[in-house]
């Protein structure tokens, strides 16, 4: 082997080694909290269904948990005017002493879904709006929404939280300029799929 050779091979390996020393140093320098199983999950959570229709029958949502999924199955009717089901997180207090949990340090949720129909779904993140928000009324909370595909086929589908965006009718509803979109990642109460 000639010297040529033997630097070529030396820096294809020192090479190879700080690709691997980078792709580590932001594997595990990246925050990361699973909530599922519910039992390891770091922040304590409960599942919670919601469904109605702004006129004529509700929409119904049948929510099943197990240690490692929720499957939640939405009907909604076609006679219904405007029909929506939701699949919620309620963050509890029963680990940290209040509801309203810190994400601050985190970028993003993903989320690892399949639906059959293939639809597009609403991401909605509820966070604390100081004078407006009351613990008891979720819908008080301002929703922070950003919409998805989701298809017959497992899908991890990254939600950005720096890309969310509040919906008119809730700034709106409590006189908000609608140009009013900042949200607190450091209040957060609960997150849904609707």
């Amino acid at each position: 082997m000639t010297h040529l050779q033997r630097i070529i091979i030396l820096f294809f390996l020192l090479s190879l080694l700080s690709l691997i020393g980078a792709w580590a140093a932001t594997y595990f320098s990246t925050l990361r909290h699973d909530l599922l199983p519910a039992e390891k999950s770091y922040f304590p959570w409960r599942a919670t269904a919601n469904a109605g229709a702004n006129d004529g029958p509700a929409a119904t949502v049948d929510l099943r948990e197990s240690t490692h999924t929720l499957v939640a199955d939405f009907l909604l009717p076609a006679a219904a005017t405007y029909p929506y089901a939701t699949l919620g997180v309620t963050l509890d207090e029963n680990k940290f002493g209040t509801p309203l949990m810190d994400w601050s340090h985190y970028s993003a949720m993903v989320l690892n879904i399949k639906c059959q129909p293939a639809n597009t779904l609403t991401f909605s993140l509820y966070t604390q709006e100081s004078g407006i928000s009351r613990l008891s009324d979720i819908e008080s909370f301002r929703p922070a929404q950003s919409f998805f595909n989701c298809t017959h086929e497992w899908s991890k589908v990254r939600i950005t939280f720096s890309n969310l965006a509040t919906p008119v009718w809730w700034l709106e509803r409590f006189q908000l300029g609608i140009a009013s979109q900042a949200y607190q990642l450091d209040k957060v109460r609960a997150f849904a799929i609707v």
